[in-house]
């Protein structure tokens, strides 16, 4: 069996411009624009402050402070924020009653949260919404694809909101709502306007554990139904003002106001706007979609991003781009549409303007895999940092690595152990889109699974199940895989799913940590082996490895461990030759190479005899 070659290829450098802002010059890059009023809304024209004019998107979070699930969520989600930028996603995040009834976040404002809940039909937590288009797992896997599309959408309307101190907790807040010249109808929106706390954190954990919070709701204006506003081509810009008290509970210096438009026809948010100040040098760079693609080993695969920036002034930014690919592979990229040499100057971006980065991939005839990572910086500053990165693999492999870990590398023991045993391999590490991956084209798919939930979503659920019954080999690890899809307490249940295709019976998501577990005495894959899930050259990662046991004729429960659970099983699925081996732990805790390798390669021969 062949086995490809892994080669670091060039690292390029591009400056996009050479100068840098001054707040005290007259260059290009000062922030006055061609009218003499910059883009921040601290000028006004006719006492009207000047919008930004670059489109940012909405993400509606729902939680609960009794909430397990949203403990888990919720840094996700700020991650995410972190890395994109207020000048890209605003967040506002309300409170749901359940399981808590005592959250304090929605016993704030119980008929406005309700309202927003009741708008989406909200039935369980935690929830996103992005641009009210959007339903989002949690876990994060779609954010930078869907926010990606939504960057393109055309700005018909903007915002500029500000909020004024009046002291003894008491404020009033404008918000400015313009008409575009990309508007060519009217349209009837709702003005939403919320009272937010930036950050905060408490002393005592609340019954999901969780001590921090970011963009909660705290105040609806003038409540949570909004305020009518119809939007005309050509209409002066019109003004919204409220006034509101800070309750007791809520802290003075991280009031925020977030205001955003919304069709509610289609429940589009058309714009969103915040006191917050967009940070210096914001950009973004929108995700393409997709960002992995399988090709034939004699095709090309082409990837374009565009570079925006979406800070209030005019900026420059320096490009790095890392490739890696198969020997034999061959890797261009371009931007807007030219090869950047080093130290090539190229314009400047103007708000709201961008440049299209595109990478191209030609496998010249070889089984291998490709990626390239665009890191972008300010010129000016060493961050904030946005990085992007495509993958591009071939069929013509024996084995596909499917990478579901949720960003860990746990796929590189699996990796170790298949070159080990001479098997050609390629991996699928993105997050979305592996429904467009034909897994009857390899002979066996491994699933590296992780710790990281849900561990399936509805579609690979479904193309799972159409691999195995097509005849297909799954070799799948990982931890609490039972827990997600059998437990009553996982909001992810799919019993059905788990028996029918996995041919498991789930017993218990905690062996208590036994980690010392025993092959099967005169079965082909576990006979013999004793090995610990602990320490040694493994990932020494187990906290909730499953007891599970075979379900249904022809499963047979391979490994097990120490108190006499079973740690696996093998199974016979379906009249057309399918099979799968599923580990209810995760095979790269396996304390040894050897026993990974053997383990694996034992696995692989059953699956393929």
């Amino acid at each position: 069996m062949a086995r490809f070659t892994w080669m670091a290829s060039l690292m390029a450098a591009l400056t996009l411009a050479l100068g840098c802002p001054a707040d005290d010059d007259d260059s290009a890059m000062d922030d006055d624009d061609a009218s003499g009023d910059d883009d921040t809304g601290d000028d006004d024209v006719d006492g009207v402050p000047t919008a930004h004019g670059v489109k940012k998107l909405l993400l509606e979070g729902y939680t609960n402070t009794g909430c397990n699930p949203c403990a888990d969520a919720n840094p996700t989600i700020d991650a995410f924020l972190e890395a994109v930028g207020v000048g890209n996603v605003i967040a506002v995040r309300i409170h749901v009653d359940w399981p808590s009834t005592t959250d304090p976040f929605y016993l704030a404002n119980p008929a406005d949260n309700d309202a927003r809940i009741d708008y989406y039909g909200i039935d369980g937590v935690p929830a996103q919404v992005i641009d009210g288009l959007y339903d989002l797992e949690w876990y994060g896997g779609d954010h930078y694809s869907v926010i990606g599309a939504l960057y393109g959408a055309p700005l018909l309307a903007d915002l500029f909101v500000e909020v004024q101190d009046l002291g003894d907790g008491s404020y009033t807040t404008n918000v400015y709502v313009y008409a575009t010249d990309a508007l060519d109808e009217s349209r009837d929106l709702t003005l939403h306007t919320m009272v937010t706390q930036r950050y905060l954190e408490y002393g005592t954990p609340f019954p999901n554990g969780e001590t921090e919070f970011a963009d909660a709701v705290v105040g609806f204006l003038p409540d949570g139904q909004g305020t009518a506003v119809t939007v005309a081509p050509g209409d002066d810009p019109r003004v919204f003002s409220f006034d509101f008290e800070l309750g007791a509970d809520w802290e003075a210096d991280v009031v925020e106001v977030v205001a955003f438009l919304q069709d509610d026809a289609t429940r589009e948010v058309l714009q969103a706007g915040t006191t917050e100040a967009v940070p210096a040098h914001s950009f973004r760079v929108v995700d393409g979609d997709p960002n992995v693609m399988v090709i034939e080993p004699d095709g090309t695969a082409t990837f374009t991003t565009r570079l925006q920036n979406s800070w209030v002034y005019t900026d420059a930014f320096d490009l790095f781009m890392d490739t890696y690919a198969t020997e034999g592979w061959t890797v261009d990229w371009t931007v807007d549409g030219e090869a950047p040499a080093e130290e090539e100057p190229v314009a400047e971006l103007d708000v709201g303007d961008g440049a299209e980065i595109q990478v191209a991939f030609d496998a010249g005839g070889n089984v291998g895999v490709g990626s390239a990572t665009l890191t972008v910086r300010p010129h000016c500053e060493d961050e904030p940092e946005q990085v992007w990165t495509v993958e591009v693999l071939t069929y013509g492999a024996d084995v596909l690595v499917v990478d579901a870990d949720g960003g860990e590398d746990y796929e590189v023991y699996a990796l170790d152990a298949l070159i080990a045993g001479g098997y050609s391999t390629t991996y699928w590490g993105a997050a979305t889109g592996l429904d467009t991956v034909d897994l009857s084209r390899f002979d066996a798919v491994v699933w590296n699974a992780g710790w990281y939930f849900p561990h399936f979503t509805d579609d690979e659920k479904a193309q799972v199940a159409d691999f195995l019954d097509g005849g297909g080999k799954l070799f799948i690890s990982g931890q609490d895989i039972g827990w997600d899809l059998a437990d009553a307490g996982s909001p992810w249940i799919d019993q059905t799913f788990y028996e029918t295709n996995l041919h498991a019976a789930y017993q218990s998501d905690d062996t208590n940590l036994v980690v010392d577990l025993a092959g099967v005495a005169g079965d082909p894959i576990g006979d013999g082996l004793a090995f610990d899930i602990s320490g040694g050259t493994g990932a020494d990662n187990q906290e909730f490895p499953s007891w599970i046991e075979p379900e249904g004729e022809g499963a047979e429960r391979i490994l097990e461990y120490s108190d006499g659970s079973g740690a696996a099983v093998r199974a016979e699925h379906g009249d057309n030759g399918g099979r799968v081996v599923y580990l209810a732990f995760g095979f790269e805790a396996i304390a040894d190479d050897d026993t990974r390798n053997t383990l694996l390669a034992r696995s692989l021969a059953w699956l393929l005899e």
